[in-house]
């Protein structure tokens, strides 16, 4: 037991350590390997050696927001590893984004409930323990290419993209400047550094960084993609681990 200090004791059970087989996104919830699941109702995951060697504990370095899905809303997908120290950059390549309408890039802490509702994404507004920036096409877009009916939005009526999340002030770009709109095709770098409270996204030329709150600065982070048309997919690769030369953050 784990003495408390307020009193009393939280007991302590036996616990299994595994490493993931490879850097990826979490599997689908009943760990299986195959590229459609019953259970993954958000997304289906690609390894790079195939559709169904990514193993159950990771290693599915493609997420592809589910083919078969009708109603286009956010749903949001993580890394299968916890930054809990130091800081690690990550490389995001957008495989497919369709008409590049919609993304979320960002970080979540553990107490996050990811896709607890319709429309979940980091950067988007009243997600409590994430952060980051969201894009979607304008509200007046809604309805158009026979989809909307079948759509919704999780940013303000009129706004196209949002940077931020519970606690963070915006770093870059200043506030009143433009936000940057991720493309398919593009690159996007992300930094994630818990212990300075560091969120750091540069898609281009374009710098993106958050100050996170204090808090954060004692829970590990999990890189978060959220997505919203079927179909749409991102790949994840490490770039750097530990000591990140953070010259190269500076942005532009």
């Amino acid at each position: 037991r784990l003495p408390l200090r307020a009193g009393g004791a939280w007991p302590l059970g036996a616990i299994r350590v595994a490493r993931p087989q490879g850097l990826g996104w979490k599997p689908c919830p009943c760990g299986c390997s195959h590229i459609f699941c019953a259970e993954a109702r958000h997304f289906q995951f690609v390894s790079a050696a195939g559709p169904s060697k990514g193993g159950t504990e990771g290693g599915y370095q493609v997420a592809v927001r589910q083919r078969r899905s009708c109603f286009h809303s956010f749903r949001t997908v993580v890394a299968n590893e916890w930054v809990i120290g130091g800081e690690i950059s990550y490389t995001l390549h957008v495989e497919a984004l369709w008409s590049s309408a919609a993304i979320a890039i960002g970080a979540v802490s553990p107490q996050a409930e990811v896709n607890s509702d319709i429309g979940w994404a980091p950067g988007s507004r009243g997600r409590a323990f994430a952060w980051g920036l969201c894009m979607e096409r304008p509200s007046a877009e809604v309805g158009l290419r026979g989809i909307g009916e079948c759509e919704q939005r999780s940013l303000p009526a009129g706004d196209v993209a949002a940077c931020g999340g519970p606690g963070a002030s915006r770093v870059a770009p200043p506030e009143g400047t433009a936000l940057p709109m991720v493309k398919q095709g593009d690159v996007v770098d992300v930094l994630l550094a818990p212990k300075k409270g560091r969120l750091a996204l540069r898609v281009g030329d374009s710098h993106v960084e958050l100050s996170l709150p204090e808090h954060v600065a004692s829970q590990p982070l999990a890189l978060a993609v959220g997505l919203k048309y079927a179909g749409d997919a991102v790949r994840i690769c490490c770039i750097e681990r530990g000591a990140v030369d953070a010259s190269g953050w500076a942005g532009a």
